[in-house]
């Protein structure tokens, strides 16, 4: 890989060196008669002509070099702040609407609908907005505009707090006190941030 870009590299200084010579001896030309000068001066001048095209060739490898880079790493950093924003709102946590029963099991209204990117099935995490602390797992059973209708998939072994809300599934409605409900990130989402931070320390 290495040597390829070397490769790459000296094609690139073998085109563009004469091409910069022949622009640099053609503005010297025109600003005085090379075949006045004397010696001395004719070795100055040609050694300022190689330095001024060895200094073009550089600029012109450099700067479309240093302009894509740029560019990649300004689409990453803009890739990545949109897409922490978007992870932010899709796992900020809300509070539930309300508490029922359907099929003889309690469900939990939210207020996480289809147009914040709720699908049937997916996997929204229950836990103590004081201490963070995971209660269950809940899932869609039915998904509307603004909001959806849980079932709970996974207990994790906090009995008490799903058995409460069972025993009063039909006569409170309320929505359980200090809990709060957050999307879990699917898999793809960490995929991507790490291709995208791949790319740009590329």
């Amino acid at each position: 890989m290495v040597s390829e870009l070397k490769a790459i590299a000296w094609r690139r200084i073998a085109f563009l060196f004469p091409v910069s010579l022949a622009v640099v001896l053609f503005l010297f030309g025109a600003r005085l008669d090379l075949s006045t000068l004397s010696p001395p001066l004719l070795a100055v001048n040609a050694l300022l002509a190689l330095v001024s095209a060895g200094l073009a060739t550089a600029v012109l490898i450099i700067v479309p070099w240093g302009l894509r880079r740029l560019w990649r790493i300004s689409l990453s950093w803009i890739t990545l702040f949109i897409l922490r924003r978007a992870i932010k709102a899709y796992s900020s946590p809300v509070q539930a609407h309300s508490i029922g029963e359907q099929e003889g099991s309690v469900v939990i209204k939210l207020p996480l609908g289809a147009d914040s990117g709720t699908t049937l099935g997916q996997r929204i995490l229950a836990s103590n907005a004081a201490t963070g602390d995971a209660l269950g797992i809940v899932q869609p059973l039915e998904v509307r505009k603004s909001s959806c209708l849980c079932m709970v998939s996974d207990r994790m072994d906090r009995l008490e707090f799903w058995e409460g809300l069972e025993n009063r599934k039909r006569s409170d409605f309320s929505p359980p006190s200090g809990v709060v409900f957050s999307r879990e990130i699917p898999d793809n989402f960490g995929d991507f941030a790490e291709k995208v931070t791949l790319y740009w320390r590329g």
